[in-house]
């Protein structure tokens, strides 16, 4: 199956643009907040007790996941952090740390965290394979990763926000050439995108 799981800099320099402007019109509300509730609703049976815990979430935007979670460290790591901070678009009294790094290049020590989240994050990204190798690279021995993404199978389901596409095959075989233990698997209908099919997987190292 057709497949496009890196980009050329300048076209994920447009689509980064382009979600800086999707978070725009979202400031005056609680921006995404209610679907990272509906995010943790799928994984929460699986994440256990959380509070002596390292959790990184990967392409949290300005808010993300972890303002629902109890930890002993949390660090949320996006692209845009330093345009969302700038902007007034993040949550103000947060009890995690908001870092500017992308996920093919994480600014953390290999075996860092217990838990790594990757949500609605993959197909923003500019090197899917690369992204998914550093977030394996930061995990620690036993540790699980959460990932949750659209799927888009087609240059077709492409917009200025997501330029990439790519299959479930495209992901499994990463988690078989990696030799991680695919705890969970769900293929769901989108909560972000009508039409789309989302995958979910547990994943532990």
């Amino acid at each position: 199956m057709e497949s496009l799981t890196k980009l050329q800099q300048e076209v994920w320099e447009d689509s980064q643009v382009a979600e800086l402007g999707y978070w725009a019109g979202l400031v005056e509300t609680d921006g995404e907040q209610g679907r990272c509730e509906q995010y943790l609703d799928l994984i929460k049976d699986y994440l256990g007790d959380t509070s002596d815990k390292i959790l990184v979430d990967v392409g949290s935007g300005p808010r993300g996941i972890l303002k629902l979670l109890k930890f002993k460290k949390g660090i949320a790591i996006d692209p845009l952090m330093e345009a969302y901070q700038e902007k007034g678009y993040s949550l103000k009294n947060i009890n995690f740390i908001p870092i500017q790094g992308t996920s093919e290049q994480i600014p953390l020590v290999s075996e860092y965290a217990d838990v790594v989240f990757s949500i609605n994050m993959l197909d923003h990204a500019q090197d899917v394979i690369k992204s998914l190798n550093e977030m394996y690279r930061i995990l620690k021995k036993d540790g699980i990763l959460f990932l949750i993404c659209d799927l888009r199978e087609s240059a077709e389901q492409t917009d200025k926000y997501h330029k990439m596409y790519f299959s479930r095959e495209t992901i499994i075989s990463w988690v078989e050439k990696n030799n991680l233990l695919l705890q969970v698997e769900n293929l769901m209908d989108s909560l972000s995108m009508e039409g789309l099919k989302s995958l979910m997987m547990v994943l532990c190292k």
